[in-house]
């Protein structure tokens, strides 16, 4: 979990000193790192329904079906 954190931080790091002191393409920068933190946010989610609620199905599939 600290890797993720250090990971994160050294990502939005990045992107907070190219807000500040960024000067080619500034006007689209705003936007692609509000994009950037929508995905992120989807791809949370999904992976937090994925693990609650579909997974367990998987695998409490019976085994007369021939899943093993």
């Amino acid at each position: 979990m600290a890797g993720v954190g250090v990971l994160l931080a050294g990502i939005f790091g990045l992107a907070v000193y190219n807000l500040l002191y960024l000067e080619s393409e500034r006007d689209t920068l705003r936007m692609a790192l509000g994009l950037a933190v929508l995905t992120g946010l989807f791809v949370a989610l999904y992976t937090t329904y994925d693990a609650m609620v579909s997974a367990p199905r998987r695998i409490l599939l019976p085994s007369w079906r021939g899943f093993s």
